[in-house]
């Protein structure tokens, strides 16, 4: 009885071509995944950038009975105009038209809630980045510490 089998010529050009179909798989998924990663460290970069950037300051606070009368003035030195989140006592205040503060001004938010002494505000600079897409930059926020009457 004979025994016949791939000659060790055809084993040896499968085994290659199969190595090489390999190899162009693997290279094809790594070079996707070193781009998209690539892409991330690049748009992370620029929004920490983008938010090392950001001064502002908080000027001024009024404390009414009134939640409507509740007012905080917002200094911005930075370039553009930015919208801010308001937290009061770690709550993100939702108000109907975000607060916007112009470049290089006061602006006056109408905060609508009741404040008392001790209460904290923190405002935070949501910045939007060349894609359109919101950045928070927590490491610029500015908090105070009420001392309504």
């Amino acid at each position: 009885m004979t025994k016949k089998g791939v000659s060790p010529l055809i084993a040896t050009v499968l085994i290659i071509g199969f190595t090489i179909a390999l190899a162009a798989l693997i290279m094809t998924w790594g070079t996707t995944f070193i781009k998209k990663t690539q892409k991330d460290v690049e748009i992370g970069a620029e929004a920490q950038l983008q938010c090392a950037k950001v001064d502002l300051a908080l000027k001024s606070h009024n404390c009414d009975a009134l939640p409507a009368l509740n007012t905080l003035d917002v200094e911005s030195k930075y370039q553009e105009e930015m919208v801010v989140w308001v937290r009061h006592n770690s709550v993100k205040l939702v108000p109907v038209v975000p607060f916007g503060v112009p470049a290089y001004s006061v602006a006056t938010l109408n905060l609508g809630v009741v404040l008392s002494a001790g209460d904290e505000l923190e405002v935070i600079p949501v910045l939007k980045t060349e894609d359109g897409v919101e950045n928070v930059c927590i490491q610029s926020s500015q908090k105070v510490v009420l001392d309504c009457v």
